[in-house]
């Protein structure tokens, strides 16, 4: 199966009702179009299944958590624009009856395109275009192997047993890419 998918997402605006300046009383609405084309195929009866998928979302004033001028506590604003890309893959193998082993990958890159913060109480702006955004690892990895014990009872059909590790990219913490998370797992 092949597939290719347009969508408009909207989140709506709001208050920060503990703002310290009038500024970040209110945050406006966020808009994205976004973009997926992907294929999904299974092979050789059904022993093996691979997923591929390209990505590409478009934000306008997306909403981020910020910290608050006097480091205490969080509010929401708006960057003006912002873009992710990216693939995904995955496979799943099944070599014998009951036993299943699978494994994704995926990578982004998500960035800031046109991101300017001014702070009031020092009155300075601060450009944070072409920073990566928070929170977002760049590679993501997953592996996992199942054993379903088939149960003739009537009450259960099976017992699936399962072993994953999953492990996540360096990310960055702030809109400055100062503070960084080594890949972990």
């Amino acid at each position: 199966m092949a597939y290719f998918s347009v969508s408009r997402g909207y989140k709506t605006g709001g208050f920060n009702n503990t703002a310290e300046t009038e500024e970040d009383r209110i945050f406006d609405p966020e808009h994205s179009w976004s973009y997926e084309v992907g294929a999904k195929s299974g092979f050789c009866g059904k022993l093996l299944f691979v997923d591929m998928s390209l990505f590409y979302i478009n934000w306008n004033d997306q909403q981020i958590s910020q910290t608050k001028p006097s480091g205490q506590g969080f509010l929401i604003k708006n960057a003006g624009k912002s873009v992710s890309k990216g693939v995904e893959l995955s496979a799943m193998v099944n070599p014998v009856r009951n036993v299943s082993l699978q494994a994704a990958y995926g990578y982004t890159s998500a960035k800031y395109k046109d991101h300017r913060d001014y702070n009031a109480k020092t009155e300075a702006t601060t450009i944070y275009d072409g920073n990566y955004l928070p929170m977002v690892p760049r590679h993501t990895l997953s592996l996992a192997a199942n054993y379903v014990l088939d149960i003739p009872w009537t009450w259960l059909d099976n017992i699936t047993f399962n072993a994953q590790y999953a492990g996540a990219g360096k990310l960055y913490w702030t809109d400055k890419n100062d503070y960084i998370q080594p890949y972990y797992g």
